[in-house]
């Protein structure tokens, strides 16, 4: 018989559970693929700033339902790594834009194969239509949480 309270606390355990051995085992392909110029963390900035270079960190943070802070630490790490650059805002002095650098224009297509090589990996024994019955259900689930 169907029990909403521990069906649903446990649907979010398997959820984050889910979540998290995903990003753990992304990470460590990406490690073995690229050393540690990039990480999960990294690839995920980079596939906005890719399709959308020379944003301020605040859209930035928006297109990646970040809080402004802890991508703060983030883009630290990846302007140490040479992964991008922040430059003041013409038209605000007090903003900053964020922009790709070269070295992050070379992993452009590297690191979106290797992501997809990944996860195609880890769907195996899903059909194409489970696959994309799975996206769907997972999107409306985010709309709902973002509402």
């Amino acid at each position: 018989m169907f029990n909403p309270e521990k069906d649903s606390a446990s649907f979010a355990f398997i959820l984050y559970r889910c979540a998290i051995a995903f990003r753990n085992e992304l990470n460590r392909e990406f490690l073995q693929v690229f050393n540690e110029e990039i990480t999960v963390d990294f690839w995920f900035v980079l596939s906005v700033l890719w399709e959308e270079d020379n944003i301020s960190h605040g859209l930035l943070a928006d297109k990646l339902s970040r809080d402004k802070a802890s991508l703060s630490r983030t883009l630290d790490l990846m302007e140490e790594k040479g992964l991008i650059k922040g430059i003041t805002d013409a038209n605000d002095k007090r903003g900053s834009k964020i922009i790709i650098t070269r070295l992050s224009k070379d992993l452009k297509e590297k690191a979106p194969q290797t992501a997809f090589d990944f996860t195609q990996s880890e769907l195996k024994g899903l059909s194409p239509i489970e696959i994309r019955e799975l996206a769907r259900m997972l999107n409306q689930i985010y709309s709902n949480v973002k509402g």
